[in-house]
């Protein structure tokens, strides 16, 4: 019973790490240049805003994610909450991942996280079997989810794809790669010679 408490005092302490590392803003113009530099095939340069929100009827920590176009932060690309917490039974760093029903009602919620205070447990869809695992490591912290476990249709075939999402957050970047692969294991996207998005944590 001591070493099950030590662990779970261990991994409490991580996710204060963790709440205090991951918020901020990034963008991934210095890999955008560095890859056109390299005449590599063109990325979309983004901006990654990543905030935490009172949203006490969804979770105890619960953030928000917005991705838009660096060229035109009008254009939002991606929104979504997440909930960090450690897992009972064998102590873990879980993140859980929901979709907003009306991403329009909650954009730009990075600059005003007060709009979650009326969010019902009805505006999200969380996406099961995604769930990303965290684990403390020097300097830093890495995330992965369980491809056996996660789906996402394609979006040419409509058939169901395994998805791989690994995460490296440290101090000042945090780079994000998914890797899709069919029925018979093709990889229909993210092979292995691509690194994924390489975010810098912005100053402002």
């Amino acid at each position: 019973m001591v070493g099950c408490a030590d662990q779970a005092a261990r991994r409490d302490g991580e996710l204060q790490e963790l709440l205090a590392l991951l918020p901020g803003h990034y963008d991934n113009i210095a890999q955008v240049r560095a890859e056109a530099a390299q005449g590599l095939p063109q990325r979309e340069a983004l901006l990654l805003a990543i905030v935490p929100v009172y949203a006490p009827l969804i979770g105890d920590h619960v953030f928000y994610l917005q991705e838009a176009v660096a060229s035109d932060a009008r254009r939002v690309t991606a929104q979504q909450l997440f909930t960090l917490q450690v897992a009972n039974g064998d102590p873990l760093l879980i993140e859980t991942q929901m979709a907003l029903a009306e991403p329009n009602r909650w954009r730009d919620g990075d600059r005003n996280p007060d709009l979650f205070k009326s969010l019902l447990p009805t505006d999200v869809r969380t996406l099961g079997g995604c769930e990303l695992t965290w684990s403390k490591l020097p300097g830093g912290f890495d995330a992965a989810s369980d491809p056996a476990r996660c789906r996402a249709s394609s979006r040419v075939t409509g058939e169901a794809l395994r998805v791989a999402l690994t995460l490296q957050l440290r101090a000042d970047s945090l780079q994000i790669a998914e890797r899709r692969t069919d029925a018979a294991g093709v990889v229909v996207q993210g092979g292995a010679d691509d690194p994924g998005y390489r975010f810098q944590r912005r100053a402002d």
